[in-house]
């Protein structure tokens, strides 16, 4: 659970609940190795929910991570950073900008 007590109303305060939630849809997220590491415990929750997780679960995220999440993380890098004009601060999240494109 992230939070036991969401900022804003009507916000779910987990990953799997969200994933609960909207069992249906493709969820796209952009991560740091760390950041997964701190919330793989309730993303590996919320896959359960998904009825074909390996296409609707991809992260954007680095080789540097080596956890549970694995088969749904889609490996950036810095060959990619001129092909989508970013740096390494804006990486992942152009990269899930990418995956969200190559899904239309």
């Amino acid at each position: 659970m992230l939070t036991s007590d969401p900022i804003l109303p009507g916000k779910v305060p987990s990953l799997a609940e969200l994933f609960s939630m909207y069992r249906h849809d493709i969820f796209i997220i952009a991560a740091s190795p760390v950041y997964l590491n701190a919330v793989e415990d309730d993303l590996v929750k919320g896959v359960a929910y998904l009825p074909c997780p390996i296409k609707q679960l991809k992260i954007a995220s680095s080789a540097a991570y080596n956890g549970r999440l694995r088969e749904y993380v889609r490996c950036g890098g810095t060959r990619m950073m001129k092909d989508l004009n970013a740096n390494m601060t804006t990486l992942n999240i152009k990269h899930a900008g990418m995956l969200i494109h190559e899904l239309e």
